[in-house]
């Protein structure tokens, strides 16, 4: 996150060296750190299965930390469209794998595993289609360190707030519930979280490009910041109203028509997971 914003402002500057500079560090953190972690915490989570599906997907979490930092400066660069549409493509080739390895398996531990390595094919396009020099630093690491000012700071508190964000939106509730033996409550749940957050990705699509947006915006013209974010909030909000007014009932009324009887209970629980969403 804080890549993209110092990104952001430096390629509003146009200084080509400190983005350079803050890509091979941001790479020097996947690479380091990341890539490290993600695949032990990987290899242990899958404790109960194969060792070869453990060390498939310890690899493929791996190089996704590794192949990440391109997607970093791409948005950074404001390059989002060319990532969407990669996206677009790619993300039949994901769903079929993952559909395949459920289906043949009847296991969640292939099916994570296939899950990991398909999402290797997003990063690995978005590598090819970023510029030469920005592909070349990101294979290039440094160090993570020497950040500029502010930079640590602002990393910090965002992480905080991404740790509280991912305890409020994420299924966390789901090991909760399934901790106590409420199988079925977490099934329920389950079904209503991803209604809930599938009903406003095309509004969480249109503000993820606005951030390294907002970025450029205050690093070169300051004073139409101010009138930027509101026109965002806006458009934000007139984009949500009519999913809570129209789309959360509607949904709410057909999902025990389209899920059964037994998921009944997820309607009435999709209605305020579904305002929480907008």
């Amino acid at each position: 996150d804080a890549t993209v914003q110092w990104g952001a402002a430096a390629h509003a500057r146009m200084d080509r060296n400190e983005l350079i500079e803050l890509c091979r560090r941001c790479a020097g953190y996947h690479i380091f750190l990341e890539a490290p972690l993600a695949a032990c915490m990987t290899f242990v989570l899958l404790r109960d299965e194969s060792l070869t599906t453990q060390l498939v997907a310890a690899a493929a979490s791996a190089l996704t930390m590794v192949l990440g930092t391109t997607v970093v400066l791409l948005t950074a660069m404001s390059l989002n469209a060319p990532v969407a549409k990669l996206s677009l493509v790619t993300g039949f080739a994901l769903q079929l794998s993952v559909v395949t390895a459920a289906v043949q398996s009847h296991d969640p531990g292939p099916t994570f595993a296939a899950r990991l390595a398909a999402s290797i094919l997003v990063l690995a396009g978005a590598s090819a289609l970023a510029p030469r020099d920005i592909r070349r630093a990101a294979f290039a690491p440094l160090l993570p360190h020497r950040w500029p000012q502010g930079f640590a700071r602002y990393s910090s508190r965002t992480m905080i707030a991404g740790l509280v964000t991912t305890l409020v939106f994420s299924r966390c509730e789901i090991l909760v519930l399934d901790a106590y033996g409420e199988a079925t409550a977490a099934g329920v749940f389950a079904l209503a979280a991803g209604l809930a957050g599938q009903i406003t990705a095309a509004v969480d699509a249109m503000l993820g490009p606005l951030i390294p947006a907002a970025a450029s915006l205050v690093e070169v013209g300051r004073e139409r910041a101010r009138a930027a974010i509101l026109r965002g909030v806006r458009l934000s909000t007139l984009a949500t109203v009519p999913i809570a007014a129209l789309t959360i009932p509607t949904i709410a009324i057909l999902v025990p028509a389209v899920y059964g009887a037994k998921f009944s209970s997820s309607g009435s629980l999709f209605i305020s997971l579904g305002i929480v969403s907008c």
